[in-house]
């Protein structure tokens, strides 16, 4: 019930779905992994870390799949080890060659770490596999990095005439 109201209604409203069932079974990492995920979207950064490390503490009671999900969200929402995160979402997507996901949350990683010449790519492959508004964002952000690293990188080659910020009407 909270993957359904999380993907029809959103993060806000899935809440109490994902505690229910924390609730009902307090070794439901699944639960805690999908409940980090909506208070990590709602800019809750410490209940995100929260649920997603008890997440990552049960994640030997789960399947393969949901061990890389548990597992990048770990390494992504918590550690901040983002390359340790793009090597568990590789992994994954080789696994499951038709899951969307990894290649969606590798583009927006590749960009966090400046590989440039990947993310387009991968957000073109998730893409092919569901077409989503998640995969637009994705592939937004990307280009949004690359035009603002792009201009920042020409910046630094020219020094400025003068330190005086002079405003033009």
């Amino acid at each position: 019930m909270g993957i359904t109201t999380f993907r029809n209604k959103g993060n806000a409203e899935a809440i109490p779905f994902y505690k229910r069932a924390i609730e009902l079974d307090p070794n439901f990492a699944v639960a805690y992994a999908s409940l980090g995920l909506v208070y990590g979207n709602l800019g809750q950064a410490n209940l995100s870390a929260l649920n997603i490390k008890k997440a990552y503490e049960l994640r030997d009671r789960v399947s393969e799949r949901e061990k890389y999900r548990i597992s990048a969200l770990y390494y992504q929402n918590v550690t901040g080890e983002l390359e340790q995160a793009s090597q568990v979402y590789e992994l994954w997507a080789k696994s499951y060659p038709k899951d969307s996901i990894p290649p969606g949350n590798l583009g927006y990683i590749y960009a966090q770490l400046g590989q440039y010449d990947k993310p387009l790519a991968a957000n073109e492959d998730s893409q092919l596999l569901q077409r989503d508004v998640l995969g637009y964002f994705n592939t937004a952000h990307t280009w949004h990095s690359i035009i603002s690293m792009t201009s920042r990188n020409r910046l630094r080659k020219h020094k400025p005439i003068s330190s005086r910020v002079i405003f033009c009407i």
